[in-house]
């Protein structure tokens, strides 16, 4: 089915390039689906060929072997590829990709992540998010995966 679209004028390729903008459809994200924590499998769907995930420890805190609360701050990123559906499936292990965390000054620390804390997963597959007028990354949904 056709639909006519109107051009201001003067015409420019800056407007051609808007209409056509306005007649496709919005870039859609890809979505995380899950992590299982004992296989450390991350799966997702509708990305393209590279997907970046990130796991983030914002937000949490580890309560040290003293009491003292010591916020997690750290992130981490792994790169998989999607087949030609856009599916993808792949290991990312916390304790592998996350830098130690100091837990005090008496040499305590923490590799990988604490019981309590809460992983936070989401990726991106390098599609601008054309809300954003700075013209960074799509991101999927983020997921918040407990660690107990």
């Amino acid at each position: 089915m056709a639909r006519k679209i109107s051009l201001p004028k003067p015409f420019s390729g800056r407007n051609l390039i808007n209409a056509l903008d306005r007649l496709s459809p919005p870039a859609q994200a890809g979505v995380l689906l899950n992590y299982d924590v004992k296989t450390k499998t991350i799966t997702g769907r509708g990305f393209e060929h590279t997907v970046h995930v990130r796991l983030s420890m914002f937000g949490s805190t580890v309560i040290n072997e003293f009491g003292g609360a010591v916020d997690d701050h750290r992130e981490a990123f792994v790169t998989f590829t999607s087949n030609a559906s856009g599916d993808f499936s792949g290991v990312f292990d916390p304790t592998d990709r996350l830098q130690v965390l100091p837990l005090d000054d008496f040499g305590g620390f923490l590799a990988g992540v604490a019981p309590g804390e809460t992983m936070h997963f989401s990726a991106n597959d390098e599609r601008q998010d054309p809300s954003d007028p700075s013209h960074g990354p799509l991101w999927s949904n983020t997921l918040a995966i407990p660690v107990v």
